[in-house]
């Protein structure tokens, strides 16, 4: 990347520079949008649909020298949780609670969140249910993010249920 200054990167993106005169020619070295690779001369880029608390991790950004970028949503509520505005799982009329749950049932879920070992499924009841990523797909996958995202719709199957402990084990294999 050609070091830029804050103001022509705007200026490239279609917008417009809003801050100190003296950080406007300010040269950008990298970008990043993981703050814990932020460092002086870097820009960091808080991207929409991520979850960014500015108290925790913006100011840590800030003492590494590196420079920010937030989008104007995360400005109005910086400690907002983006998996509360994915769309909400198709409830069945006939499964509210975890005891009402079988081994074998079908169900349509929100992905709620993506670990490595697999992802958090949002099926309708208190608890969602997890995914191991042996479970995900027929094909070996590195990693859960090759096969689902956050916010996606999936079908799941319930292959174990332990009340005692508040656990539901899902699988998306052989489901058409």
């Amino acid at each position: 990347m050609k070091n830029m200054s804050l103001e022509k990167i705007a200026q490239a993106c279609g917008g417009v520079y809003h801050g100190s005169e003296e950080m406007k020619q300010s040269i950008v070295e990298s970008i990043t949008t993981d703050s814990r690779q932020a460092a002086k001369g870097c820009l960091f880029v808080a991207i929409p649909g991520e979850r960014v608390d500015g108290h925790d991790f913006i100011p840590s950004v800030f003492e590494k020298g590196a420079l920010a970028v937030l989008s104007e949503k995360e400005l109005e509520n910086p400690a907002r949780d983006p998996r509360d505005e994915m769309p909400k799982p198709v409830l069945r009329t006939d499964v509210l609670d975890m005891k009402d749950l079988k081994e074998g049932m079908i169900l349509k879920g929100t992905v709620r969140n993506v670990i490595d070992f697999g992802a958090f499924v949002d099926i309708g009841v208190h608890q969602d249910g997890l995914v191991h990523i042996s479970e995900m797909t027929e094909r070996y996958i590195k990693h859960p993010l090759e096969a689902v995202s956050v916010g996606d719709v999936v079908d799941v199957r319930v292959i174990g249920v332990d009340l005692k402990k508040k656990r539901i084990s899902l699988s998306m294999k052989g489901i058409k």
